[in-house]
């Protein structure tokens, strides 16, 4: 699936003197489930709505990493040229992932290099999401909320130990247990070591940047548990329901 059609007329703001900004250009993963690309267009629509609040002018798309017709490069070369078009001097790319994965590590910046070749703009890379310190504090908000004895913090997992030892320092500042949906130690087997543990109640947060078959899953799976046991388990929202979130996400463009 390619990356949503962003329109200049719906996401180009107010007109404040675009000879001196930058264009923005948003890389996600990418899905079949057409829930993945409506999420990511609302997402898209609360940037607009907070920066348009600011008066400020931004021009931006998104892309698929994977499943999407084009290669990233090909997607960010016809997106600096249109930007270029319009008036604007640079591309800022930012990497809506959470981990430094294999995407992120590799697959990300060959692409944007093969796109520096050819781009009438210059370009630059940003870290990805996962590294702002604001994204810490944001999660951290989110399981004092919830207000629970014990926390989880639950992430797809990778086979690159890197990217699982980032999460575990991640889960470590958070005071939180790691569990991951692709392995061990998945997240039944901490919910019942927690309940055999005898403790009053479990937030788990999803490490998502999007609901979908996953998350439904682990909900499932988490009411199956809640079902059997006395302990209040609490499934917090993915990161795209936090309307802070949105901030985060502008802070760091």
């Amino acid at each position: 699936m390619d990356s949503l059609p962003l329109k200049m007329n719906n996401y180009q703001l107010s007109v404040i003197d675009r000879q001196l900004s930058s264009a923005y250009f948003l890389v996600v993963h990418g899905s079949r489930n057409p829930l993945y690309g409506k999420q990511l267009h609302q997402l898209v629509n609360d940037i607009q709505l907070q920066l348009y609040a600011q008066e400020i002018s931004i021009f931006l798309d998104t892309a698929y990493l994977e499943l999407a017709s084009k290669p990233l490069h090909q997607k960010i070369i016809s997106f600096a040229q249109e930007s270029a078009i319009k008036g604007y001097q640079s591309v800022r790319v930012l990497p809506l992932f959470l981990l430094s994965g294999t995407h992120v590590i590799n697959d990300i910046p060959q692409e944007f290099s093969l796109a520096c070749g050819d781009s009438p703009l210059p370009l630059e890379l940003l870290p990805n999401i996962g590294t702002s310190i604001d994204l810490i504090n944001l999660l951290r908000s989110q399981f004092e909320g919830a207000n629970t004895s014990d926390r989880i913090l639950l992430a797809h997992g990778t086979s690159l130990p890197e990217a699982n030892q980032e999460l575990e320092e991640v889960a470590a500042q958070l005071q939180a247990r790691v569990a991951y949906w692709s392995r061990e130690p998945q997240i039944d087997t901490v919910v019942n070591d927690l309940i055999v543990s005898e403790v009053k109640s479990i937030a788990v947060l999803p490490y998502f940047l999007f609901t979908g078959k996953i998350t439904d899953a682990i909900e499932s799976q988490i009411s199956d548990l809640q079902d059997k046991a006395t302990t209040k388990i609490v499934v917090l929202p993915t990161l795209a329901q936090i309307n802070q979130f949105i901030k985060i996400v502008i802070d760091n463009l």
